[in-house]
């Protein structure tokens, strides 16, 4: 009896660690969501908001003036011209100030846990850091330089803001598996892999048939200059 009473008092022991690992575990992945003590996981909500609203609204603003063709224009070629264009600046800023934001709070997060006990992720933290924000220097190239004002500049701006940001959300997948399973469950960082390479073949695809239209649109209009992304004018 007394052997089968010890056996019963380890089973409640060990079934109570492991509540309180769960527990644990469940805590540290909302402080993560969330952001920490400052309570900031809202913040990627407002800027999913913003940006779905300023893509929305250039969308319809540059279809009704007739600045764009209705099927799939790039984001550039909706708010290139004037009035979309002044609105597509303004939301655009705001949202690059918002991602940069978001990416900092990030990084800081990850050192208010990691406290310099991890070189390495120490190391990998402050990468994702600079490539982050220099994804949000791209977007606020973007909304400051417009397609037809300045193309260099907006192209770079667009490589940088969409090429570091898929590079970003890679490196945070990579952060995140890294720091399981004692920070965070590997479904999150499964659930942002697929995020990251959802993301980068889309970048791949856009940038791949860009410049592969350019390149067959001037075999046969050699003299004509690229008409605007997706219209079916070749005199625009």
């Amino acid at each position: 009896m007394k052997e089968e009473g010890r056996r019963r008092n380890v089973s409640r022991t060990q079934r109570g660690l492991r509540a309180n690992v769960v527990q644990s575990w469940r805590r540290r992945e909302e402080i993560m969501l969330q952001f920490g003590l400052l309570a900031a996981g809202h913040l990627p909500v407002f800027f999913a908001m913003f940006f779905t609203l300023m893509l929305s609204a250039s969308y319809v603003l540059a279809v009704w003036q007739g600045d764009v063709d209705p099927v799939f224009p790039y984001i550039s070629s909706s708010g290139d011209h004037r009035p979309e264009s002044c609105f597509f600046s303004m939301m655009l800023n705001l949202c690059s100030f918002l991602i940069m934001l978001i990416i900092y709070l990030r990084y800081s997060l990850v050192v208010e846990l990691n406290r310099d006990s991890d070189h390495l992720l120490r190391r990998l933290n402050i990468f994702t850091l600079v490539v982050g924000m220099t994804g949000g220097i791209g977007m606020f190239i973007v909304a400051n330089f417009q397609e037809s004002a300045v193309i260099t500049v907006h192209l770079t701006g667009a490589f940088l803001c969409f090429g570091c940001g898929c590079f970003y959300m890679l490196l945070q997948f990579c952060l995140t598996i890294y720091m399981c399973p004692l920070y965070n469950s590997r479904r999150i960082g499964f659930i942002r892999g697929a995020i990251a390479i959802s993301a980068i073949l889309c970048f791949i695809t856009v940038l791949s048939f860009g410049i592969a239209a350019s390149n067959e649109f001037h075999k046969h209009y050699p003299d004509l200059p690229t008409p605007r992304p997706w219209s079916r004018k070749t005199n625009q």
